[in-house]
Protein backbone atom coordinates (compact mmCIF):
# COMPACT_ATOMS: atom_id res chain seq x y z
CA UNK A 1 0.00 0.00 0.00
CA UNK A 2 1.30 3.44 -0.87
CA UNK A 3 0.14 7.03 -1.07
CA UNK A 4 -0.49 6.82 -4.81
CA UNK A 5 -2.84 3.86 -4.34
CA UNK A 6 -4.75 5.61 -1.55
CA UNK A 7 -5.01 8.75 -3.67
CA UNK A 8 -6.37 6.69 -6.55
CA UNK A 9 -9.02 5.10 -4.31
CA UNK A 10 -10.07 8.48 -2.91
CA UNK A 11 -10.37 9.96 -6.40
CA UNK A 12 -12.39 6.99 -7.68
CA UNK A 13 -14.85 7.14 -4.81
CA UNK A 14 -15.11 10.94 -4.92
CA UNK A 15 -15.78 10.78 -8.66
CA UNK A 16 -18.31 7.96 -8.34
CA UNK A 17 -17.14 6.12 -11.45
CA UNK A 18 -13.94 5.11 -13.20
CA UNK A 19 -14.43 7.35 -16.22
CA UNK A 20 -14.71 10.53 -14.17
CA UNK A 21 -11.82 9.46 -11.94
CA UNK A 22 -9.70 8.86 -15.04
CA UNK A 23 -10.52 12.34 -16.34
CA UNK A 24 -9.61 13.94 -13.00
CA UNK A 25 -6.38 11.96 -12.75
CA UNK A 26 -5.50 12.54 -16.42
CA UNK A 27 -5.24 8.78 -16.97
CA UNK A 28 -7.06 6.35 -19.22
CA UNK A 29 -10.02 4.50 -17.75
CA UNK A 30 -8.19 1.21 -18.40
CA UNK A 31 -5.16 2.46 -16.47
CA UNK A 32 -7.31 3.50 -13.50
CA UNK A 33 -9.00 0.10 -13.53
CA UNK A 34 -5.63 -1.66 -13.72
CA UNK A 35 -4.18 0.27 -10.77
CA UNK A 36 -7.33 -0.29 -8.72
CA UNK A 37 -7.08 -4.03 -9.37
CA UNK A 38 -3.41 -4.00 -8.41
CA UNK A 39 -4.24 -2.18 -5.17
CA UNK A 40 -7.04 -4.64 -4.39
CA UNK A 41 -4.67 -7.58 -4.94
CA UNK A 42 -2.02 -5.97 -2.73
CA UNK A 43 -4.44 -5.70 0.21
CA UNK A 44 -6.06 -9.03 -0.61
CA UNK A 45 -9.60 -7.69 -0.58
CA UNK A 46 -12.12 -6.10 -2.89
CA UNK A 47 -12.23 -2.35 -2.18
CA UNK A 48 -15.15 -1.32 -4.37
CA UNK A 49 -18.29 -2.86 -5.83
CA UNK A 50 -18.69 -2.00 -9.48
CA UNK A 51 -22.08 -1.57 -11.08
CA UNK A 52 -22.80 -0.44 -14.62
CA UNK A 53 -22.91 3.22 -13.59
CA UNK A 54 -21.54 3.62 -10.08
CA UNK A 55 -18.80 2.44 -7.81
CA UNK A 56 -19.50 1.89 -4.13
CA UNK A 57 -16.92 1.14 -1.43
CA UNK A 58 -16.84 -2.13 0.43
CA UNK A 59 -16.39 -1.90 4.19
CA UNK A 60 -12.60 -2.12 3.93
CA UNK A 61 -12.66 0.23 0.94
CA UNK A 62 -14.52 2.81 3.00
CA UNK A 63 -12.00 2.50 5.83
CA UNK A 64 -9.09 3.01 3.44
CA UNK A 65 -10.94 5.88 1.75
CA UNK A 66 -11.31 7.66 5.10
CA UNK A 67 -7.60 7.20 5.87
CA UNK A 68 -6.71 8.42 2.38
CA UNK A 69 -8.86 11.55 2.77
CA UNK A 70 -7.20 12.38 6.10
CA UNK A 71 -3.74 11.91 4.64
CA UNK A 72 -4.60 14.04 1.60
CA UNK A 73 -5.98 16.78 3.86
CA UNK A 74 -2.80 16.71 5.96
CA UNK A 75 -0.64 16.96 2.85
CA UNK A 76 -2.70 19.90 1.60
CA UNK A 77 -2.31 21.62 4.99
CA UNK A 78 1.46 21.02 4.94
CA UNK A 79 1.73 22.51 1.45
CA UNK A 80 -0.25 25.57 2.52
CA UNK A 81 1.94 26.08 5.58
CA UNK A 82 5.08 26.42 3.47
CA UNK A 83 3.54 28.40 0.63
Amino acid sequence: MDLQSLTLLVEILDAGNLSEAARRLKMSRANVSYHLGTFERSVGQQLVRRTTRRIEPTEIGLQLYEHGRKIRNELDAARESVA
